[in-house]
């Protein structure tokens, strides 16, 4: 899972909730099949972009939520 620079919240606040939860940041997006927040430059057809949202109520629902309502649009 990748975490945009341009997240917000913070992308090192993102990494900590991450980490704190067992997941493991990608450092560089063509590592990582999930990007959290905006993305820079072109979209890769093999990631699915996510709101920082999606972390977030996945974190206070104790669950993985579904990635549907969460899409970020091009």
């Amino acid at each position: 899972m990748f975490v945009s620079p341009d997240s917000d919240p913070p992308r090192a606040r993102l990494w900590e909730l991450l980490r704190l939860c067992g997941g493991r940041p990608a450092r560089v997006l063509r590592h990582a099949g999930v990007c959290i927040g905006p993305p820079r430059g072109r979209r890769r057809a093999s990631v699915t972009y996510l709101s920082e949202k999606w972390l977030l109520d996945s974190v206070a629902r104790h669950e993985v939520c579904a990635f549907e309502n969460y899409l970020l649009r091009p």
